[in-house]
């Protein structure tokens, strides 16, 4: 089916577990977002114990929204689209709140599924690195997405319940939890092949590390392997919370998150026979982004 041409500049809202982002890109460099802020409201925090949205984040995240719908009007966007994710999926009073954001705010608001979301993430990848051939991990608060791809195609998309929301509240469990979720996950074998790692909590690894080791934290993709990985994670289970916010400049929950996400990493190699991970600045946005254009000539999707 052929997909209109959307309205440049092209404005996607991104309405997550922890973070409300907005992207803005432009048709003269679809590759790069030229507008790119996030504020964090943390709707999920309360999920897993109430089944609900958190009530004053979600005050936070109608406003945030509604600033950045000003924003889009300020910068000419011929087109929004808003995507809700885990949390809004899974809360009891979800839809009711997207409902309530439409009404009010006049957004159209599509709240994904998981398998859409691998997908969406996986065209992320594959915008940037079109012969990417592997698996792709998008780990978010509430959800964690792979899938497989390939010669330019995505082939198989799985979602598992464990965003860092879950991994937080897990504790000694944790690795029973995650040996049980991951239990099929032998039979989509990637021996020899990378593991694409996208989202904010991949993203932190990267710039930690990089900055551990005297690295540029400026990078497009950054390359570890299972050895690297699991060097990291005894350096930061040495470190405490504050300091890793204070001297690398992250989020105190995404630093919370870092040694729960790196073992969950480890043992998705492990389990997919993976050689190495990649970690790239592409994913959700900039795949949903890809899909609205992907039957038109845009060369600079593949810079």
């Amino acid at each position: 089916m052929n997909i209109k041409t959307p309205c440049w500049p092209v404005a996607i809202l991104d309405i997550g577990s922890n973070t409300i982002r907005l992207a803005v890109y432009d048709h003269s460099n679809p590759q790069k977002a030229f507008f790119n802020e996030k504020v964090s409201c943390f709707l999920g925090q309360d999920l897993l114990r109430t089944g609900r949205l958190n009530s004053e984040a979600k005050k936070s995240a109608h406003h945030a929204i509604a600033g950045f719908l000003h924003i889009t009007k300020a910068l000419g966007c011929g087109s929004v689209h808003a995507l809700a994710t885990a949390a809004i999926r899974d809360a009891r009073d979800g839809k009711r709140f997207v409902e309530s954001l439409r009404r009010d705010l006049k957004v159209p608001i599509k709240i994904i599924s998981g398998e859409q979301e691998a997908r969406y993430s996986a065209l992320g990848v594959l915008s940037h690195i079109s012969d990417a051939e592997g698996m792709v991990a998008d780990l978010g608060g509430g959800s964690l997405e792979l899938a497989r791809i390939g010669s330019g195609h995505v082939y198989k998309t799985l979602t598992f319940p464990m965003g860092t929301l879950r991994l937080l509240n897990h504790g000694r469990s944790l690795p029973q939890m995650i040996e049980e979720h991951l239990k099929g996950l032998s039979d989509h074998s990637c021996a020899n092949l990378p593991l694409y790692l996208v989202g904010g909590t991949a993203r932190a690894i990267a710039t930690v590390d990089s900055q551990i080791k005297d690295k540029s934290s400026k990078f497009k993709s950054y390359f570890m392997s299972r050895s690297d990985l699991l060097a990291f994670l005894k350096k930061i289970q040495k470190m405490h919370t504050d300091k890793i916010v204070r001297e690398f400049d992250i989020s105190p929950v995404r630093a919370r998150a870092l040694p729960y996400a790196c073992l969950l990493f480890t043992q998705i190699m492990k389990k997919l026979g993976s050689s190495r991970l990649i970690i790239t600045t592409r994913g959700l946005r900039d795949g949903y982004l890809f899909s609205l254009i992907k039957g038109h000539k845009i060369k600079k999707f593949y810079a």
